[in-house]
C-alpha cells in the first residue's frame, strides 16, 4: 500500500561464501558486489522499482523502505545503502536519507 513502509526481506540474498560478508559491513564493495551478483538480484530490484514508482504516481510525499535480514550488518545494510545510492541519483530533486537501526 502506497505511503506505508515496504518492508523489504534480505535473508534470500544469502551467499555461498559468507566469509565474504562477514569480514565487512553491507558498506564494503565487495559485499555490494555480491549483493548485486546474487541470482536472486532482479527480484529485489522490481520489488523496489514497483514500489518507488507506484508511490511516485499517487503522489506519496514519502517512500519508505525498510530493508531487512538476520542480523542487520551485511545484506539488510548493503540493500538500503545501495538502493539509496541509486534513488539519490535517479531522483535527484528528492531527499534520500538512509538510517540504519
Amino acid at each position: 500500500m502506497v505511503g506505508e513502509p515496504k518492508w523489504i526481506s534480505c535473508i534470500p540474498y544469502r551467499h555461498k561464501n559468507k566469509k565474504e560478508y562477514t569480514e565487512h559491513t553491507g558498506k564494503h564493495d565487495d559485499v555490494m558486489r555480491l549483493f548485486v551478483a546474487h541470482e536472486l538480484f532482479p527480484d529485489i530490484l522490481n520489488e523496489v522499482h514497483s514500489y518507488v514508482d507506484e508511490s511516485l504516481r499517487s503522489g506519496a510525499p514519502t517512500i519508505t523502505m525498510a530493508f531487512w535480514c538476520t542480523h542487520g550488518k551485511h545484506r539488510s545494510v548493503c540493500g538500503a545503502e545501495l538502493f539509496g545510492q541509486v534513488l539519490r541519483r535517479v531522483l535527484v530533486n528528492a531527499d534520500v536519507t538512509i538510517r540504519h537501526l
